[in-house]
């Protein structure tokens, strides 16, 4: 029998020894504790085997997992797997970001371009509306002059109207807001 085995992964192999012989129980296990010669009295006892037929059985159920590697050698595989995974992740991924630093180095240069034109385009149109606004105003204001000049007197009328209005209209409001206090 092999006992190494069988006391090299003794944790791991309590799980397996109970579904192979599901009479064992958590005692049982205790008992053996990794010893192939207690397990074989164990299963003379549970199962009727004979000694020798016991032996056979725990060899057969031992050369399963010497065959396979250990689960702490699995676990050292698995890690060295996803440390190479690791490195040829970060690997693509520098790589992915050194070819596309062109590409964004020219979709910014072309973003401040498009960023002067509009800027320069919406000065233009500011200063267009401003000289618009200045043109329209000095011709109201040259009609304006034209009109006082033309008609003194009816001039004079309608800013006196037009005051008495605008008197009104803020008293009624003052009066409204006072109203409220």
């Amino acid at each position: 029998m092999n006992t190494d085995v069988l006391q090299g992964n003794w944790k791991q192999l309590r799980g397996e020894l109970r579904k192979q012989w599901g009479k064992l129980t958590d005692d049982d296990l205790d008992r053996v504790a990794g010893s192939a010669d207690q397990l074989a009295g164990i299963l003379q006892e549970k199962y009727g085997l004979s000694r020798s037929e016991a032996g056979r059985e725990i060899d057969q159920f031992v050369s399963r997992f010497s065959e396979e590697p250990s689960i702490a050698e699995q676990g050292r595989e698995l890690r060295q797997d996803l440390e190479r995974t690791g490195h040829q992740v970060m690997s693509s991924a520098r790589e992915t970001a050194e070819s596309t630093r062109p590409d964004l180095e020219h979709a910014r240069r072309n973003l401040e371009h498009a960023g002067e034109k509009a800027m320069t385009g919406a000065r233009e149109t500011a200063n267009m509306a401003a000289q618009n606004l200045q043109q329209t105003g000095q011709k109201v204001v040259n009609s304006a002059r034209e009109t006082v000049t033309s008609r003194p007197f009816m001039s004079t009328g309608a800013t006196l109207l037009l005051g008495l209005i605008l008197g009104l209209g803020v008293s009624m409001l003052l009066g409204t807001s006072r109203c409220k206090e």
